[in-house]
């Protein structure tokens, strides 16, 4: 799934537009889950409570905050039609309502599914004071960057244990990707799934471990406990090319 923003754009321009405008529509629920080695995630879960989620030099940790934006998702037919879908998701693991999105698409058979982690550079460019207060790009959501006139695009923060002897004092580390080059596009194949009852869902899991210990570099708690991508740009960089590794689908 190592697909940069160079390949939303080649899978625009393969796509057809959509024919046969008037077919069944249904209801399609998306479900996002997180896993921590192999554990479901709780937020802010006790660092030395069993089980324990352990980085890449075994230290305990926990999260207290995870928050992204989803967008740009789109759907594939086999016929090679596109189907878009215009809203955009703010999935924010404090609210247990964000964690399901739901939308209308044809009945149909797909061959893939995508969607942008972040916001494209058009939506990055958003005025946030022009959307309603519960709008996922509203000022309220507390993704904003007001410093650089962007947003925030994938949000994760936590504290961890330099050693056991140290449990009293976590070291917190802090993590927000942003800025249009670290928006990161994700296709996935559905092998010709058809997409025909209303409430099928899919099952989206995001392995936390694979953001932090991937393919593209190791993120250490406590050399490299934040960035905002202001600075120690290489940190987010690292964070936004491990997620097109970390997502997984599943489907009931």
């Amino acid at each position: 799934m190592k697909y940069f923003t160079l390949f939303f754009l080649i899978l625009i321009t393969s796509c057809k537009k959509e024919t046969g405008k008037d077919s069944r529509q249904v209801n399609l629920n998306i479900k996002f889950n997180t896993s921590v080695n192999n554990y479901d995630l709780i937020l802010d879960k006790p660092i030395l409570d069993y089980p324990q989620y352990l980085d890449f030099q075994e230290r305990p940790f926990k999260i207290e905050l995870l928050k992204f934006y989803i967008s740009n998702v789109s759907f594939k037919k086999e016929n090679g039609d596109c189907v878009y879908i215009d809203d955009v998701f703010l999935i924010d693991y404090s609210n247990n309502t964000t964690l399901l999105v739901s939308f209308d698409i044809p009945s149909a058979v797909y061959s893939n599914f995508s969607f942008g982690v972040g916001l494209d550079s058009l939506l990055n460019s958003s005025d946030p004071s022009s959307f309603s207060y519960d709008n996922p790009l509203s000022i309220s959501q507390n993704t904003y960057w007001n410093w650089a006139n962007k947003y925030k695009f994938f949000m994760v923060e936590g504290r961890v244990l330099n050693s056991i002897s140290d449990s009293l004092t976590p070291d917190i580390f802090s993590y927000h990707t942003g800025f249009d080059t670290l928006y990161r596009n994700i296709i996935f194949d559905l092998n010709s799934m058809q997409i025909s009852n209303s409430n099928d869902t899919l099952n989206l899991v995001l392995d936390l471990s694979k953001v932090f210990n991937g393919e593209y570099g190791n993120i250490d708690f406590i050399n490299q406990s934040f960035s905002h991508s202001e600075s120690e740009f290489d940190i987010v960089e690292i964070i936004s090319n491990n997620l097109m590794d970390a997502f997984t689908i599943t489907n009931k």
